[in-house]
């Protein structure tokens, strides 16, 4: 078992107990031709373009758990952790593009924030939620809204309704779409993205533009762990060797996976999922230009 793997076990569980982002009120006054970045870009829906992802004998590596993925061995965890991810791969690159970031900033986020796990509130209860973890304060910042137009920074009283809300409409998340915009994926990532893009405008604090945007989102006592974790992240996603061992390893524990009759290998489990991510209103977001009128 690898050092770096258990180094990065363990940091990445205690960043996901607490994945509360540094807020300076400071930062929100940039210049105003960077101040677009604020606003939601537009309205998306949900469209019913795809039936739902109802597999049969699917299996990932590990456990869903309250603080992600829980109930495996130290050198599969990072496995499980990318099978469940990377279904999303198609809308963080989409995000990446629109806002010129490097390729694999926003899935790795996803990845230290949620493990993957769609519908996974902060572990504390403090009220952040969606694939990339947002507190309702820093969403109200970047134009989204949220349940019960909560503001706070931290607010256990609103993670109790995000919870009981998640429960509600498990089976049917589409409905969630409504009651609160960290739930959209599409605009979850984007907003993501429009957080980081935006800090990289602002007066060099790091090494580079983006070790700036990421002192700023993560803040100086998280941002060494925070950004470690993605560095990791980012090397095995990279890693082609790495890769075709994740798909073989799934392979090997789906032998019987299908969809609607259909026999499943990984490529075609992940074409699949990026497929669905259309329903959340993809194509109207890849080809809607920054700036235009929602």
């Amino acid at each position: 078992m690898s050092k770096k793997l258990i180094l990065i076990s363990i940091l990445s569980s205690l960043l996901l107990i607490s994945s509360r982002h540094f807020f300076n009120a400071d930062d929100f006054k940039g210049d105003e031709s960077i101040r677009y970045l604020l606003n939601k870009p537009m309205d998306l829906g949900y469209l019913n373009l795809y039936p739902k992802l109802e597999f049969e004998n699917l299996q990932f590596l590990c456990d869903d758990g309250r603080n992600g993925v829980v109930n495996c061995k130290t050198n599969e965890r990072i496995k499980g952790i990318m099978m469940r991810a990377l279904r999303y791969k198609n809308i963080t690159d989409a995000v990446e593009d629109k806002y010129e970031l490097p390729r694999n900033t926003l899935m790795t986020m996803l990845m230290q924030e949620c493990h993957g796990i769609n519908l996974l509130p902060n572990g504390s209860g403090d009220g952040g939620v969606g694939l990339i973890h947002m507190q309702p304060m820093l969403a109200h910042q970047f134009g989204l809204s949220t349940l019960n137009d909560c503001k706070d920074l931290v607010s256990y009283t609103h993670g109790r309704q995000i919870n009981s809300l998640i429960k509600e409409y498990y089976t049917t998340p589409e409905q969630l779409l409504k009651y609160d915009d960290r739930f959209h994926p599409v605009l979850n990532i984007d907003a993501a993205g429009r957080m980081i893009k935006y800090y990289s405008e602002l007066s060099m604090i790091g090494k580079n533009k983006w070790d700036s945007a990421f002192k700023r989102y993560a803040g100086k006592y998280n941002y060494s762990i925070y950004t470690k974790n993605l560095r990791y992240f980012k090397e095995y996603i990279e890693d082609p060797i790495f890769m075709e061992e994740l798909k073989t390893t799934f392979e090997g524990i789906n032998p019987l996976l299908t969809y609607h009759g259909e026999l499943l290998d990984y490529a075609k489990f992940m074409e699949i999922n990026h497929q669905f991510n259309n329903n959340y209103d993809l194509e109207k977001y890849v080809n809607t230009p920054i700036g235009a009128i929602p």
